[in-house]
């Protein structure tokens, strides 16, 4: 298991949801470094690795847990399922978080959520409703790495930081829950009056036919 920490130790850690639509759940997280070293964040969380070492890397994969009506959403080293044998743990890319830096991402998930865990992702469950989601991100001080090595890997978005962490070594900051009634509405869309087409919200002319909109 990994060593959960206090926020604010470490780590300032906010989480909200921007959109709870009908197909898709938008939530941003905000990492600041408060500690007394650099940091290893593991958020470049990767779909699989090719043959030839390339990393498949998608901002928005998150492993994904429910419990209690309680949705759980994380990027960390993930913990190994109790009596599964594994070669070597699954480790994200990482980022390197300078002291006093922030960092911000917004991740868009495809409604129904699905459970994921990346040592078993056949056995994913829909998650039909949930009344709230807690978000956590796992991290190494810089300070502590020691030997170990930190190599520059490809992936399909360039080359990525690599530090190898057991699950068990890493920290971990958690936010506490937050209500899906906090979900901001999603922006209404603007419809064109002369050809019907729907464009983006505060549109000023038509995407389709170049009429002006907001006359």
């Amino acid at each position: 298991m990994s060593i959960e920490v206090p926020l604010g130790r470490d780590l300032t850690l906010r989480f909200s949801i921007l959109e709870l639509g009908k197909d898709v759940l938008a939530v941003e997280y905000e990492a600041g470094n408060v500690s007394d070293s650099d940091l290893y964040v593991f958020n470049r969380l990767h779909r699989d690795v090719s043959d030839d070492g390339v990393f498949d890397l998608d901002p928005n994969v998150v492993y994904i847990s429910v419990e209690d009506s309680v949705v759980h959403l994380t990027k960390r080293v993930p913990d190994i399922p109790r009596g599964l044998l594994v070669e070597a743990p699954i480790v994200p890319c990482a980022t390197l978080l300078r002291r006093g830096e922030t960092l911000r991402e917004t991740l868009n998930l495809a409604l129904p959520l699905r459970s994921f865990d990346p040592y078993r992702p056949q056995d994913q469950v829909v998650v039909g409703s949930f009344d709230s989601l807690v978000f956590s991100i796992g991290y190494f001080k810089v300070s502590e790495i020691g030997a170990r090595p930190v190599n520059d890997v490809r992936t399909t978005q360039g080359t990525a930081l690599h530090a190898y962490v057991t699950p068990w070594e890493q920290l971990v900051a958690r936010t506490a829950a937050v209500s899906v009634s906090k979900a901001e509405p999603p922006a209404a869309g603007v419809t064109c009056p002369n050809c019907g087409a729907e464009n983006p919200p505060a549109s000023r002319y038509c995407s389709q036919c170049g009429s002006r909109l907001d006359s």
